[in-house]
């Protein structure tokens, strides 16, 4: 005898709709732990990505005047 009561274990309906809420629950994980890693990765942090730091310093430095020749006299 393996049961005392054949019906006292969870129904079909009970293990789908369980099923159906897990998957909803790693759904819901996936949109905000992609949502929570796109706003990582846009925090601006002063340096461009593609550029190491020396470019970026080089990048932020103030520009040389320019040189205006003038006619000669």
């Amino acid at each position: 005898m393996l049961r005392a009561d054949p019906e006292a274990g969870y129904s079909t309906e009970t293990v789908v709709i369980t099923a159906l809420l897990v998957a909803l629950a790693i759904g819901a994980v996936a949109v905000i732990a992609s949502k929570v890693l796109t706003t990582a990765n846009n925090i601006n942090t002063g340096t461009d990505r593609r550029d190491g730091p020396a470019e970026a310093a080089h990048a932020s430095a103030p520009a040389k005047a320019s040189v205006v020749s003038r006619p000669a006299r």
